[in-house]
């Protein structure tokens, strides 16, 4: 299991803006893929932060694969996403969380407009999103 962050500055984990979280269970197949393009927005946007994978218990290999791509993992004892959820929320170093799937359906594009809003202005400002970046989620 992995305790890394990825953090553009020598700040402790508790300055890192904002945690990208993806509740996992069995999504080898395309985790380091999903893991890999947060990792690359919030570099690409300055941002610090890191990738928490909260894994329910996969058996596939999951967590390996999330700690090579430098995401942090959280077990999850209890099955399902809600209980994933709460659990890695309440895990999460950044000021800011941006649920995403551990499949990568729902990442790249739209983590990096995302984070774009955020390294570009308050918070308030995530509403105005183009619409297909919307309906894609």
């Amino acid at each position: 299991m992995s305790e890394t962050s990825t953090s553009l500055s020598p700040l402790t984990d508790n300055h890192l803006e904002f945690t990208v979280l993806m509740p996992c269970l069995n999504e080898s197949a395309a985790l380091a893929i999903g893991v890999h393009q947060a990792l690359e927005a919030m570099r690409a946007n300055g941002i610090r932060g890191e990738v928490l994978v909260a894994d329910n218990g996969s058996t596939d290999g999951s967590q390996r694969i999330a700690a090579e791509q430098g995401a942090r993992i959280v077990p999850i004892g209890i099955r399902g996403q809600g209980n994933a959820l709460r659990g890695a929320i309440a895990a999460a170093r950044g000021k800011y969380i941006l649920m995403g799937d551990a499949d990568g359906r729902r990442e790249g594009v739209s983590t990096n407009l995302w984070l774009q809003q955020i390294a570009g202005g308050p918070p308030h400002q995530l509403t105005h999103l183009p619409d297909d970046v919307i309906a894609d989620a």
